[in-house]
């Protein structure tokens, strides 16, 4: 959402930030510029190259959990964390003897910090479900619906000693998810509008 324009060689969009602009998308006035990707809001194309000790302390926690990912195993990074939860990539050796995925994704929730997130998680694991039953292969694949277990308190915002966490164990999908895919496939289309927003810009896809 844009609410108003900027200089010759920018426009004002997401939440009032500047970005430049090129040709390609049309905007107020009759002028046209495309917006560049911005790893912020287009998604990430590359991992975070640095992990936090948290991070790296969670992932390498794996083999001692209740409900582990699987002998042969290994944490490789943290996808994102937050005060939701954190998300963290796990890889099979390629001369484990162990079947399964060769990356699964874990998403864990904490109950001291955030119980509505550990009730997203259990949201989610019903969707999926219902939607995996579909079987097609266009929808993530779960793994294991959630799992409570102790937290091993490798963190203190989503590992927190004493307290309860949640995990599901998805399908990895290396080329980001929808929502990316839409962000990177269509042009964004700036136009003005008129009455109680006059003067604004607002967003189609074309």
């Amino acid at each position: 959402m844009a609410n108003s324009a900027g200089p010759a060689d920018a426009i004002t969009i997401y939440g009032g930030v500047d970005r430049p602009i090129g040709p390609g998308t049309q905007i107020l006035g009759g002028r046209t510029a495309s917006l560049p990707e911005d790893p912020l809001w287009f998604g990430q194309t590359a991992y975070p190259p640095i992990q936090s000790a948290e991070e790296i302390a969670w992932l390498a926690s794996e083999p001692r959990w209740a409900n582990r990912v699987g002998a042969g195993y290994k944490g490789v990074r943290v996808l994102g964390a937050g005060a939701q939860g954190v998300v963290g990539l796990f890889e099979r050796a390629e001369d484990s003897r162990t079947s399964g995925p060769r990356r699964v994704v874990i998403k864990q929730a904490c109950s001291r910090t955030n119980a509505i997130a550990i009730q997203s998680l259990r949201d989610e694991c019903r969707f999926l479900y219902v939607l995996g039953r579909t079987n097609t292969k266009h929808i993530l694949k779960m793994y294991k619906t959630v799992v409570m277990e102790r937290a091993l308190g490798t963190s203190l915002k989503y590992d927190i000693e004493f307290s309860d966490v949640a995990r599901i164990f998805l399908e990895y999908c290396e080329y980001g998810d929808f929502n990316k895919f839409l962000k990177e496939s269509y042009t964004y289309v700036l136009i003005p509008v008129s009455g109680q927003h006059s003067g604004g810009l607002f967003f189609i896809n074309c």
